[in-house]
């Protein structure tokens, strides 16, 4: 009789558990009929009408009551029909490196999703059933928010699978495990009552990064390279008064890197021509970024979370190793974060949060030019966010961003009149060469990345309009062949995201053999738990990432008080931008704050969800007694 009940109790236990999560009994019912549609091997031919059944079996389930938890029903068969869509990407992946044919299951698999996707995507368009999540007023607005957050899911299931495959070939996962562990023990210490001084914690990020970094500037004894030894080099006859330098063909294609350039021997007359303040700079600079990552995360998510995303940067390899290279990422990347820190402090005074991000990004897109990136993202921003039915809000909002981008192109403007002016360029702050960077990045042979034979082909051509119309022509050849494109997105999106991050080689590869560092580690040793354990980071990164694009499909809440949507969007537009252009790893060093404060927003995501279930459990069990 005992285990009579007891067998009984189990099965009642599982029933409810069914009953109460959705997705469980649908993932069974599609994992059940495309499985068994597998063992009597069914011809291709009737792959879409087992599709069609699963994607109606699921609509049925997603109407009844008891399934009625987190969404709406069509935004049931959307976010459910998204998610076999990815499941079928990564199984397609795994099995085209051994097999040449798609076995039924995947191809069922992708039917139902697509489907599923469709008739989702229709009763969205159609009847904006997906709940309204940051109080837009038009339907458009809806419609294209959640498809670029439902895009993006897509894209960072994605980029897992890749950083997956590449982190347990390479490490067997022990690795991953470990610095998983470590951010488990970080979230359960945001979960502590402890209380902090704000200025004691800022004061202890800034020195926690600037001793990681200048150690390793101090440790590491490397010679520039490349393009940051011709800068330097500019640099260097600048800062004596000799402009014969500007006259090089590498200012004359790309004037926009006088920015940089200037910047620089304004620092070396000032310290008598020391390179290593110049390294101290980028220390400085990199280490103030984590306080301005440390504010803006305390805003979207607290200051515990705070504290958390502000010692992830600080521990951020690229960005230590990078210091002793002199590139204008250090200092672009600070003036970037602190126009978005302002721009949110401000949030409520629209006008000046937009003059103070105006002209910080401006600032930084002379010394970098990625300034259109953010421009992009408060445009799309301002769209998303506008209630085009509260009155004024409209007019407040567009005055806001019309401020932005005129002081933006005000600072460009006037920057390349200076620059004109002073005899340093007679083009201003201008790329001599626009299509370049499409021309590589379109590069199928390369994957998107630096070519030789481009640069060669291109640097014959003597007449800058025929040189323009050969890559014109080049790009449009490139772009010919859709399926061909599809594979290079796909391998730019591997190599990028998913693959060992070779930033660190700017400074081991060209480190001196007598360096301090390695006198107690080899060179091989250091490379390898460097690469490694910043491989590990990132996948975790990512998967919190994923846990806040999906959460924000299934809750409101986290756009109405909370911008993360902001970089968000700044995250989709870096993404879709560098599918189309030249691809190296350490342009990374521009988005990977902001990733860590999307992904840290999801560790916050998680500890919440966590200490309302520990509540409920609570409140049941004083129930019951």
């Amino acid at each position: 009789m005992e285990i009579k009940n007891t067998t009984g109790l189990i099965l009642k236990r599982i029933k409810e558990f069914l009953r109460q999560h959705m997705i469980v009994e649908i993932m069974f019912v599609f994992f059940t009929v495309c499985i068994v549609s597998e063992w009597f091997q069914v011809e291709s031919m009737t792959y879409y009408g087992y599709s069609l059944l699963i994607t109606l079996v699921t609509i049925y389930l997603c109407n009844k009551k008891q399934y009625s938890i987190l969404l709406n029903n069509h935004s049931k068969v959307l976010v459910l029909s998204l998610f076999l869509l990815m499941i079928t990407a990564s199984m397609l992946y795994f099995y085209m490196l051994t097999y040449a044919e798609v076995p039924a299951l995947i191809s069922i698999f992708a039917g139902t999703g697509f489907l599923g996707f469709m008739i989702g995507l229709i009763n969205l368009f159609l009847k904006n059933r997906l709940h309204n999540q940051i109080g837009e007023s038009t339907l458009i607005q809806s419609f294209l928010k959640n498809s670029l957050i439902l895009s993006m899911i897509f894209f960072m299931f994605l980029i897992i699978v890749f950083s997956f495959i590449t982190t347990f070939q390479i490490l067997d996962g022990k690795l991953l495990f470990l610095i998983f562990a470590v951010f488990l023990i970080l979230l359960f210490i945001i979960n502590t009552k402890v209380k902090v001084n704000d200025s004691v914690i800022l004061l202890g990020l800034f020195l926690l990064a600037f001793i990681l970094r200048t150690g390793y500037i101090l440790a590491v004894d490397i010679d520039q390279v490349s393009d940051f030894k011709v800068m330097l080099d500019g640099a260097v006859m600048l800062s004596k008064g000799d402009l014969t330098f500007t006259k090089w063909p590498y200012y004359l294609k790309w004037a926009y890197q006088l920015g940089f350039t200037s910047y620089q021997a304004i620092i070396l007359y000032l310290t008598d021509g020391s390179v290593m303040a110049l390294k101290l700079m980028n220390s400085l600079l990199s280490s103030g970024t984590c306080l301005f990552i440390y504010g803006i995360v305390k805003m979207l998510s607290g200051k515990r979370a705070a504290t958390i995303a502000g010692a992830i940067y600080a521990f951020n390899i690229p960005a230590i190793a990078m210091c002793p290279i002199l590139t204008n990422q250090h200092l672009a990347v600070f003036l970037f974060v602190s126009s978005f820190y302002f721009f949110l402090k401000y949030s409520e005074n629209m006008i000046k949060g937009a003059i103070f991000a105006g002209v910080l990004v401006g600032t930084g897109n002379i010394i970098r030019p990625m300034g259109v990136i953010i421009v992009l993202t408060m445009i799309i921003f301002r769209f998303f966010t506008t209630d085009m039915k509260k009155k004024g809000e409209l007019k407040k909002s567009s005055m806001a961003l019309i401020a932005f981008i005129a002081i933006y192109f005000a600072i460009q403007l006037s920057a390349s009149v200076i620059f004109i002016g002073s005899g340093l360029s007679d083009t201003g702050l201008s790329n001599q060469d626009p299509y370049w960077k499409l021309v590589v990045g379109l590069n199928i042979e390369t994957g998107g990345r630096y070519s030789q034979d481009d640069l060669t082909a291109i640097n014959q051509i003597s007449d800058q309009a025929e040189r323009e119309s050969y890559e014109k022509n080049l790009i449009i050849k490139r772009i010919s062949d859709p399926f061909k494109l599809i594979g290079l997105f796909s391998e730019k999106t591997r190599y990028l995201w998913g693959d060992i991050d070779e930033t660190i080689n700017w400074s081991l590869n060209e480190a001196k053999s007598g360096s301090r560092i390695f006198s107690y580690v080899s060179k091989s040793s250091l490379e390898q738990f460097l690469k490694y354990s910043g491989k590990a980071t990132d996948t975790i990164l990512y998967i919190f990432m994923l846990i806040t694009l999906v959460y924000s499909v299934f809750h409101k809440d986290i756009y109405q008080k909370r911008n993360i949507l902001l970089f968000i969007i700044l995250f989709f537009v870096f993404f879709a931008i560098h599918l189309l252009v030249e691809i190296q790893f350490r342009y990374r060093m521009f988005i990977m704050p902001y990733v860590i404060i999307i992904a840290v927003h999801g560790g916050r995501i998680m500890n919440r969800s966590y200490q309302l279930h520990k509540s409920n459990r609570l409140h049941r069990k004083s129930s019951v007694s």
